[in-house]
């Protein structure tokens, strides 16, 4: 190893990594896949609940 002067020591001798960690999904909480997942949900039941109301001819919460 040759040693380059300009440099300090402890930065010439760092060695890379051999192995990448994996990134594991989180299995709970506030996260964009789950918050995305709840959206696209919620966008479905909304659009059911303006086709049962068109299909009655009245809303569902009408008393």
């Amino acid at each position: 190893m040759i040693l380059d002067h300009t440099y300090p020591i402890a930065d010439q001798l760092m060695l890379e990594p051999t192995e990448i960690p994996k990134r594991r999904l989180p299995r709970y909480g506030f996260h964009g896949h789950t918050e995305k997942l709840n959206g696209r949900m919620a966008m479905l039941g909304f659009i059911a609940l303006l086709a049962v109301e068109f299909k009655l001819g009245h809303g569902l919460l009408v008393w």
